[in-house]
């Protein structure tokens, strides 16, 4: 059975939220939903997701203030989806821990790209932990031990690479996307974005 990453989107906007949602369930993502920042703290702890898609103006609570107590005890992945555009609020945001900030309206495959990226960049780091604690062991290991230990560092280092690469690739592509309206529907460039994304899983 396929382990599916499970993304928490943090937005109070029925049509906005099911808009995230539906675009990241058809692309093999699960995800969970929070209407406001109390809430979007309890599912936090209680459902353990790999990323969050975190709006700014909750009904209850700025969305800095979720970002601001999250960085207190986690580094998982977050990012921004605001209406705020003043160069000041993404300073902020990004200052206090966010990975990227999206500003809406956005395109479909801008969100795809940044949340695979942002996932990839996490698992980039838990790699170089891996590989950091591996080595350590190593210095210590006896004779039988230390062949493991080396097999273990090599496929961690490789996995590392492939990471890196599927990264620069999705920035590439990223780049060369044309910005989707919220209310413009699946594209062609969408299409494009997916068949690529296939190809450099």
């Amino acid at each position: 059975m396929t382990i599916r990453e499970k993304i928490l989107i943090v937005e109070d906007e029925k049509s906005i939220a099911h808009f995230i949602s539906t675009i990241l369930t058809t692309n093999g993502y699960e995800t969970i939903l929070a209407k406001t920042g109390t809430e979007a703290m309890t599912m936090l702890s209680s459902h353990c997701p790999d990323l969050v898609i975190l709006d700014l103006g909750l009904p209850d609570m700025d969305g800095i203030e979720v970002l601001r107590s999250l960085r207190g005890w986690s580094s998982l992945p977050v990012v921004v989806v605001s209406a705020r555009t003043h160069e000041n609020d993404k300073v902020e945001a990004l200052d206090l821990g966010a990975d990227d900030y999206l500003t809406k309206p956005f395109g479909t495959a801008e969100l795809l790209a940044r949340v695979r990226t942002d996932y990839v960049h996490q698992q980039q780091e838990r790699y170089r932990a891996q590989v950091s604690y591996a080595e350590d062991a190593l210095a210590t290991a006896e004779k039988g031990n230390r062949v493991k230990l080396e097999k273990r560092i090599s496929k961690l280092n490789d996995q590392l690479r492939e990471a890196s690469e599927f990264e620069e690739k999705v920035h590439h592509l990223a780049d060369q996307m044309i910005e989707i309206d919220l209310d413009d529907g699946v594209k062609v460039n969408y299409a494009k974005f997916q068949d690529v994304l296939a190809k450099i899983k």
